[in-house]
């Protein structure tokens, strides 16, 4: 039984090894197999790893541009291409969405159903960079899709500088399209049998046809027939190879009319070397053509004009030797062509003492400037010295540089001479012109002061001591009011006031005046004639050539001191001394007084002593008076003379004549004091200068006139229209700014005809009277006046 269950303990035992066993080899053989899974699946990541890590790789160092998209578009991943075309970061980019970069969205689209059921995409976009210029990319995406995400994985290629050269080629295309187009010369190809098979828009101004009309016809039908042989030896000349280069030709136009043309032809060739047909350009030159046409004919006429011509016309060389000379040339300086032509100007027309300023006209001339109007001294054949006016102008040769000379040439001798005659007339028009301005300005200034002197006279007792100091002052202003009125004459708007004076008996007067004006060093000594005779002469006028004369010697002497010597005599001119000592001075023979005024000053050279007498010529500071020009004016009017000597150290001496007369003077007549006014009559003073309206004002007030004063003609016009029913008379100045006087006194007439106008200027009565003709006037007041003069005139008015 112990044995029994020994073998069936053995037997179990047995069994239960044999289970054991198989378990642990099913164990062993599970915990093997899950080894070998285990290893295959590392095998797999690691192999899938490198996998990744290629693929990775190859993203990252692609040319292209890789990124990963997610469902709103943000970037999931990006390689350093896509970097570089974008110019951000890869972590500025993936906190940023594609719509961020793109100027235009293509990409949005990709949000329908449709794009993320189909796969591959391709599209264009322009993108922002970084740096804010565009890009141009080229991207291809692709949708993937899950349970759980979505994703658009893309690959973009910067395409901006394909775009720019496409751009530029497109361009360019549309520039050469477009200057071919707008060509005025034809540009065109021909087939080998001569038909057109490219003609450009300029078909339609040259042939005047539209350029598909041409397409397909032969040149030949357009060549007239005597041109045909030409036209065919041309097409022969160009299929055997060879080009025709700027020859002319006509064709005929769709009008009929020919068009002259300048061609270009070449022919062109195949891969293979064969002329395939031709090629060139047509400029209509018909305008030249008739250019040249009347090119010719000007030519004509321009040498049929220097041939007649009445100035002289003279071609040099650079050497100044004759090339051209016209027919008038030789009638100026006596030579003919034949004579003329190679010669050198300085032996041919110019004198030794004139070479200098020709020459220094040619060394200008031969700069490549021109010269107009230069006055040269020339010669004659004969040896006749004349005077030529000279216009030149520079040819030049195709450097730029000078070819030759081309001179217009006047005998201006004639001309000269009487501008000789006029010149002094005319220095004394200009004096004039001055005179008149300086006069009317003085005589305003004149009647503030007599005005006033003369009312503080009337208003100081006689025997103040004040009376004597203002008779002073109004004997000079009335001076000096000759002196105006003296200036007025030079410019036509005065009248002399002639009288017989003498002269010995003035000259005195003012050289006391004089010793007074000039330096103490100076001398003034007075030498008489007796029983010298009298003159007829304007006092003023007189008075001002003596003490312009002794003034001008007393400067000449200086700080160094000397003598002034004023001597008077009778002279007796006969015919042969007035020709002789006074020809250019028009007086006649017969007694003169004269008056000679002899300095030891500095004297004057023999170039300012040639110039003393021209209006405005001065060696002092300006604005010292009207000078000598002005006595030579008051002499030649009292049909006198006047001679002048200088030498320079020694001194100069002045010597005037003035023509004697027989009579007797004049006793002086007492000034006639002015009437009453009646009073609480109401005048109305126009006048643009204030000193004047207040001492009119002053005047009138005193003896009880109402005054009512507007500085201009708008002013004065405003005031009569206020106070017309009330104005007795009104004092108008002619000359005034804005409204004239004419202009016042018609306005003032057309409201009230009867008013009574009184002028006032310092003009001549007869230039008012001729201003005013038709314009009856109550009364005149020459400027400067005094107040007894004022006061006469307007109670003559109020009469």
């Amino acid at each position: 039984m112990a044995w029994a269950w020994l073998t069936i303990l053995t037997l179990a035992a047995g069994a239960l090894g044999t289970l054991l066993g198989v378990k642990l080899r099913a164990a062993r053989a599970a915990a093997a197999q899950e080894r070998r899974a285990r290893e295959e699946q590392a095998r797999r990541t690691a192999e899938l790893q490198k996998q990744a890590d290629r693929t990775n790789a190859i993203l990252q160092n692609a040319m292209d541009g890789f990124f990963v998209l997610g469902a709103d578009y943000g970037f999931r991943e990006v390689n350093e291409a896509f970097c570089r075309m974008t110019g951000y970061s890869s972590a500025e980019l993936l906190q940023m969405k594609m719509t961020d970069l793109e100027v235009t969205q293509p990409i949005a689209d990709l949000g329908s159903a449709a794009y993320w059921r189909t796969g591959l995409h391709h599209f264009a976009t322009a993108h922002r960079h970084k740096r804010g210029h565009l890009i141009q990319l080229e991207s291809c995406v692709m949708a993937l899709r899950d349970d759980h995400a979505k994703l658009l994985v893309g690959f973009a290629r910067d395409v901006t500088e394909r775009c720019r050269a496409e751009l530029a080629l497109r361009e360019s295309e549309t520039q050469y399209r477009t200057l071919v187009e707008m060509s005025r010369d034809l540009i065109w190809s021909l087939d080998l049998e001569g038909r057109w098979t490219f003609v450009n828009n300029a078909a339609r101004t040259i042939y005047g046809y539209e350029p598909d009309e041409l397409l397909g016809r032969s040149i030949l039908e357009f060549v007239p027939p005597p041109k045909q042989g030409q036209g065919r030896q041309i097409l022969a000349e160009l299929r055997a190879g060879k080009p025709r280069l700027r020859y002319e030709t006509e064709h005929l136009r769709k009008d009929g009319t020919l068009a002259c043309l300048s061609v270009n032809a070449i022919p062109v060739y195949d891969e293979r070397g064969a002329v395939t047909g031709f090629t060139g350009t047509s400029a209509d030159i018909s305008e030249r053509r008739q250019a040249e046409e009347r090119l010719r004919a000007a030519h004509n006429q321009f040498e049929s004009l220097v041939a007649r011509m009445p100035l002289g016309y003279l071609v040099w060389s650079k050497d100044f030797r004759v090339l051209e000379w016209n027919p008038a040339a030789q009638a100026i300086f006596g030579y003919t062509v034949e004579e003329a032509f190679g010669r050198p100007a300085t032996e041919l027309i110019v004198p030794p003492d004139g070479r200098e300023p020709f020459e220094r006209m040619c060394e200008t001339l031969l700069t490549g400037e021109t010269t107009t109007g230069d006055i040269l001294l020339n010669r004659k054949k004969d040896g006749e010295r004349i005077r030529c006016e000279w216009y030149n102008t520079v040819l030049p040769d195709a450097l730029g540089g000078v070819h030759g000379i081309a001179s217009l040439v006047r005998d201006v001798s004639e001309r000269e001479r009487l501008e000789a005659q006029l010149r002094q007339s005319q220095k004394l028009e200009s004096l004039g012109v001055l005179a008149g301005g300086v006069a009317h300005d003085f005589n305003n200034l004149l009647v503030g002061i007599l005005g006033n002197a003369s009312l503080a006279m009337e208003q100081l007792p006689p025997d103040a001591p004040l009376q004597r100091l203002l008779e002073r002052v109004v004997a000079a202003g009335q001076r000096a009011t000759e002196l105006t009125r003296r200036m007025l004459a030079y410019a036509g708007r005065a009248t002399c006031e002639m009288k017989v004076l003498d002269l010995g008996t003035l000259v005195t007067e003012m050289a006391e005046f004089a010793t007074a004006a000039v330096p103490k060093n100076v001398t003034v000594k007075i030498e008489t004639a007796p029983e010298l005779p009298l003159i007829m002469a304007d006092s003023s006028q007189v008075q001002q050539v003596i003490m312009n004369l002794l003034i001008n010697a007393a400067e000449a002497i200086g700080e160094r001191g000397g003598q002034v010597l004023v001597s008077l005599r009778l002279e007796a001119l006969d015919a042969g001394r007035v020709a002789a000592q006074f020809a250019n001075q028009n007086i006649k023979p017969g007694p003169y007084v004269g008056v000679e005024v002899r300095d030891t000053g500095c004297g004057m050279p023999p170039e300012i002593l040639g110039r003393i007498f021209d209006p405005f010529f001065t060696t002092k500071f300006a604005g010292r008076g009207l000078g000598l020009s002005a006595i030579l004016g008051i002499v030649r009017a009292h049909q006198g003379a006047i001679t002048v000597s200088s030498e320079v150290g020694v001194g100069s001496i002045f010597r005037v004549l003035f023509p004697a007369v027989a009579g007797k003077l004049r006793p002086p007549t007492e000034p006639r004091r002015a009437p009453g006014l009646a009073r609480g009559a109401t005048v109305l003073v126009i006048d643009d200068e204030e000193e004047i309206l207040d001492v009119v004002q002053s005047v009138l007030e005193t003896r009880g006139i109402r005054v009512i004063t507007a500085e201009d003609g708008a002013r004065g016009l405003e005031l009569f229209h206020q106070n017309q029913d009330c104005i007795d008379v009104v004092l108008l100045d002619m000359n005034m700014p804005g409204l004239s006087g004419e202009a016042v006194c018609a306005a003032m007439r057309a409201v009230r005809p009867d008013v009574k106008v009184v002028l006032s200027t310092g003009y001549s009565e007869q230039e008012a009277a001729d201003r005013f003709a038709g314009t009856p006037l109550a009364g005149f007041v020459h400027k400067p006046y005094t107040a007894s003069t004022l006061v006469d005139k307007i109670g003559a008015a109020l009469m």
